[in-house]
């Protein structure tokens, strides 16, 4: 399963965050994780900063631009590099 995501501007001085499912996060160990994302049929994995966890996901500060395609489902099982097929 493949999330796609949009970036809007947060309001006044806010930092942007951008939510992920808490299922799309590997590697977590305190603010610094990782997710795959998909890059030319392959699993690439990204380096990505945890602001705060919510019920409905992860917040994180920095490390995914607009218009990444991150891995939901399954991540756990990936290595970077694997070919992957996104719906």
């Amino acid at each position: 399963m493949v999330a796609h995501m949009t970036l809007h501007p947060a309001a006044g001085n806010a930092r942007r965050l951008v939510y992920v499912p808490v299922a799309a996060v590997i590697d977590a160990d305190g603010g610094k994780a990782s997710v795959f994302v998909v890059d030319k049929g392959k699993a690439r994995r990204r380096n990505v900063e945890v602001a705060f966890i919510t019920p409905e996901g992860v917040a994180l500060r920095s490390g995914l631009s607009e218009g990444d395609e991150v891995v939901t489902a399954g991540a756990a099982w990936l290595d970077d590099g694997d070919p992957i097929r996104a719906p």
